[in-house]
This record gives structure tokens, sequence and C-alpha cells, in this order.
């Protein structure tokens, strides 16, 4: 009896739990496509964080060969077409004209992306990894 009971007791918990359908990807480092998750302004004694809007997704991408993409959608980076690594936490960001931009960034393992802009306050662009 008390096996039973263990045996539908197990089977009920396991009939509960959701299954995560979203498929953790994980880049390489830096290298691999990334979607903008939310966005973070400080202004003044604080700041305010917006989530990224799902109907437009900002995708960005870093290529192995230096070479950097970005949808329509991602209104900061999209005027960029390459990059170059400064050091390990210093990207400088190369758009088609001869003007550059340096950015700090840290990456998560692989699945979370953060580039800290240089704005009068910060800024900040948050990023999940993507196929």
């Amino acid at each position: 009896m008390k096996y039973t009971l263990f045996v539908l007791t197990m089977l009920l918990c396991l009939s509960a739990c959701k299954k995560n359908t979203e498929e953790i990807v994980v880049n390489d480092g830096l290298i691999g496509r990334w979607q903008l998750v939310k966005s973070g302004i400080g202004i003044g004694g604080g700041g305010s964080y917006q989530d990224a809007d799902p109907a437009k997704p900002e995708i960005i991408e870093f290529k192995k060969d230096s070479s950097f993409t970005a949808n329509v959608n991602a209104v900061y980076l999209k005027d960029y077409n390459a990059y170059s690594l400064i050091n390990a936490d210093e990207i400088k960001f190369l758009p088609a004209l001869i003007l550059y931009q340096n950015f700090t960034y840290k990456v998560f393992n692989g699945t979370y992306l953060k580039i800290y802009m240089p704005c009068i306050e910060s800024c900040i662009l948050e990023y999940k990894s993507v196929k």
C-alpha cells in the first residue's frame, strides 16, 4: 500500500512539472547572435530599465572574422559593421564611416551579454544568446 501511494505521488509530481520549451543557446564568448532583452538608462540618482519589444526583436551578431551585423531594429548599434577587441572587457565598434566607438562589455556563461555605452549617465544594453 505504501509503495502504491509513493508511486502515485511521484507520478503526480512529475505530471505537474512544466517543461521549459525555450532552448538555451550558448555562444562562444562574444562570437554569435544576441537578442536584446532590455535596455537601461541611468538618470541622476536612479535609472530605468525597459523590456525589449518582442514584436520587433533587436538582433546583433559578432562573427569570428571581426565583422558585425545588426538588424534594422537594433537602434543603438545598426550603423556598425565591424568590431575589434581592445582588451578582455572593451570592444571597439567600427562603422562603415571613419568614426568608431568604444564600449565596455561582459559575457556571462556564453548566454548573456551586457554592453555598457558611454553616456552622460550609465546606459546598458542586455542581450540573450539566440540561434
